[in-house]
């Protein structure tokens, strides 16, 4: 099935942003397609979907950008499902400085990118979208994923991680 005017514009605009942004190469979206479903992109790999009009679907494929009034918003799934492909506009902390950015707090940090999203990565792992202000540094994670690392950093520190 030909790809709609829409959704070549949706794939440019993805591409664009995040090999400005984090540097991912625009090879790494290759077999993908992109639909516009409110103010979210998502990215699916299934060549031959057909999505009628008459289905209403939930969800389909990965949430990648929320279209924002200040522009595109990268969502921490996409930059996990990345993560070793980001070049740029990384925040490297510490497992405490990670354990604060998923309580709520904003960090101190002076990091060598430009104000805006960031992915937070701990080990050379991603853990989510975080958002540099040029002098701070504060988590963008979902709040039910915030839980989760929570309760993982409690689980390594008492030695009992999985």
């Amino acid at each position: 099935m030909p790809r709609s005017e829409e959704e070549n514009k949706l794939e440019e605009m993805a591409k664009r942003y995040y090999e400005e942004r984090f540097g991912i190469p625009p090879s790494e979206f290759q077999g993908k397609r992109f639909i516009r479903r409110g103010d979210e992109v998502w990215a699916i790999s299934w060549e031959g979907v057909e999505i009628p009009d008459w289905k209403r679907i939930q969800a389909l494929g990965m949430r990648i950008l929320h279209i924002m009034e200040h522009g595109l918003k990268p969502t921490s799934y996409a930059l996990q499902f990345f993560g070793k492909a980001i070049k740029r506009s990384k925040a490297e902390v510490s497992i405490e400085e990670l354990r604060e950015l998923a309580l709520g707090h904003n960090l101190k940090k002076d990091l060598d990118c430009g104000r805006g999203y960031v992915a937070i990565v701990h080990n050379g792992d991603v853990f989510g979208c975080g958002f540099y202000t040029g002098e701070e540094l504060r988590s963008e994670i979902p709040s039910a994923r915030r839980r989760e690392l929570l309760e993982a950093i409690r689980q390594e520190k008492e030695g009992d991680a999985i």
